[in-house]
């Protein structure tokens, strides 16, 4: 939600009022440039686009398990928290009475809505050797519960007749090899997102959509460990989360090894823009994702723009498929 993340009793709010009170800026905004080029297609149609209402439901550093139910968990072998021992209560993964599904989903299950955008992956990924990416045949790891994920859903939101569609359409964002949760696994990360079929819409995973964002770098992850980690711009944590005002810079003579020669006085000249930026934007947690979130939020409305709303246009078939 706008007043918080995953705020259930958030009421409907209009982009316009959001922006007058400052709240527009703490919400999702690739779930914001999805509807706002989606919105363009419409026009550029000669449409009227219909109201977009959008629901943004993410929690940083969650893995795929965290968002399906027991049984789905259940059905397939070789999970992230399988994988975990200290995480194993009696064979069983063990959500000591959390669940990201019923505490930050499933309130919204009795809305009927259009389809679903997942954008998640990097927690999974990153815990290789510890989590297998799997295969969805074989019942194996993130590729099947890729596929039960989304069969859950559906369920879940169609389960009242003439409410959702039980097909209803559902866009997988590939994930990217930039920023600080790059892996050199990524390549199998992509794979398992389709079920292990390397394509969407597939048997397993009928009415979906697959969008790329291979080519969509971090503009400054080049720069990020010297000026973040070197504590150019912003000492230690006070960067990340903006709790506290800037301190002094650090010459290398106090520094690790990693950035010796380093001198305050190079700041401006190495950081200026970088610090400039992250003193203008919302920046949380550094690079962990892309920062170019409206290539992403574009391509996921062009795929649905033809796809699902059957609108005239181009259907940039080398960065999605559906």
């Amino acid at each position: 939600g706008l007043e918080g993340n995953m705020n259930k009793n958030q009421p409907w709010r209009s982009v316009r009022d959001a922006n007058a009170d400052g709240t527009f800026l703490h919400y999702s905004s690739t779930c914001y440039y999805f509807a706002e080029k989606l919105t363009d297609e419409y026009r550029a149609n000669k449409q009227t686009p219909p109201p977009i209402g959008l629901i943004h439901t993410a929690w940083g550093g969650s893995a795929i398990e965290d968002w399906v139910d027991d049984e789905t968990l259940a059905s397939c072998t070789d999970t992230c928290h399988e994988q975990i021992k200290d995480e194993v209560d009696g064979g069983r993964y063990n959500r000591h009475g959390y669940s990201l599904l019923e505490w930050h989903a499933l309130p919204y299950v009795n809305m009927t809505i259009k389809g679903f955008l997942w954008y998640q992956g990097e927690n999974n990924m990153n815990m290789v050797p510890k989590c297998v990416l799997g295969n969805s045949e074989r019942q194996q790891g993130y590729s099947c519960l890729m596929v039960g994920l989304v069969r859950l859903w559906r369920k879940l939101w169609s389960a009242t007749p003439g409410t959702t569609d039980p097909l209803a359409p559902f866009g997988v964002v590939a994930l990217t090899m930039s920023g600080t949760e790059g892996n050199p696994n990524i390549a199998l990360m992509r794979w398992a997102q389709t079920g292990g079929y390397g394509v969407l819409p597939n048997e397993a995973m009928p009415k979906t959509f697959l969008v790329q964002s291979y080519d969509i770098d971090e503009p400054y992850r080049g720069v990020f460990d010297l000026c973040y980690h070197g504590e150019c711009c912003y000492p230690g944590k006070s960067f990340s989360y903006g709790h506290s005002d800037p301190e002094p810079c650090v010459d290398s003579e106090h520094q690790t090894e990693k950035y010796a020669g380093f001198e305050c006085n190079m700041c401006d000249d190495l950081c200026g823009e970088f610090c400039a930026s992250a003193y203008a934007n919302n920046f949380y947690m550094g690079t962990i994702h892309p920062r170019l979130k409206y290539p992403l939020g574009s391509r996921l409305a062009e795929t649905v723009a033809r796809s699902v709303y059957e609108l005239k246009g181009e259907h940039g078939h080398a960065i999605s498929t559906g």
